[in-house]
């Protein structure tokens, strides 16, 4: 019998599924007739270039986290992944409760389904893995840059992780000359907090 414990604070089904991997994976080893395969393949994308503009910003801002700021930007959304593989109808009623021009944003039309958040999973199945501490603080995202210098390497990683999420959000539209003026508008933004000249 698998524990729950950390778990107890997520709903039942999202622990099931979570507990429960193999009713995924055939006798092969493979994934199988997942639905929304396509847009879980998007989700790992956009992880990996936010985590890999992370890594490059760190390797001109401060190289030291370079390392830690990937594998932290990359785990931003493993709540989602978790779902999107996991429990791929409430993942994908999410989508549609957002597409259905309501006013809700994501993070109310997770709870609204799940009962709970993507970045919440994320943070306690970390937790539960034993992620070091810096990586789990990393994973959770910041509502806006200070308006100073942030010197707590904890609190860099963080705003590595929110530049780079916020570029690859802008990217994801094309490199148009709005994006180059978006993307220097955020660097501008975290420019005192992270000593970006």
């Amino acid at each position: 019998m698998v524990s729950i414990g950390p778990f107890a604070c997520l709903p039942t089904r999202i622990i099931e599924a979570i507990l429960t991997p193999e009713s995924k994976i055939k006798g092969n080893g493979r994934i199988e007739g997942l639905p929304g395969m396509e847009h879980l393949k998007g989700v790992l994308s956009e992880s990996l270039y936010s985590a890999l503009c992370a890594r490059e910003i760190c390797h001109e801002v401060d190289p030291s986290l370079a390392e830690e700021a990937l594998l932290g930007t990359m785990l931003r959304r493993l709540g989602h992944i978790l779902v999107s593989f996991y429990l791929p109808e409430e993942e994908q009623a999410i989508r549609r409760e957002l597409a259905g021009g309501g006013q809700l944003t994501p993070h109310q039309a997770e709870i609204q389904v799940l009962g709970t958040s993507y970045e919440h999973i994320g943070r306690i199945v970390a937790k539960e893995w034993n992620f070091p501490l810096t990586i789990r603080h990393c994973m959770q995202p910041l509502d806006a840059p200070p308006a100073g210098p942030a010197n707590a390497p904890e609190t860099r990683l963080q705003l590595l992780a929110n530049l780079a999420d916020e570029a690859t959000g802008i990217l994801r539209g094309g490199k148009s000359d709005e994006a180059k003026l978006k993307l220097k508008n955020i660097i501008d933004d975290y420019s005192s907090a992270l000593n970006i000249d």
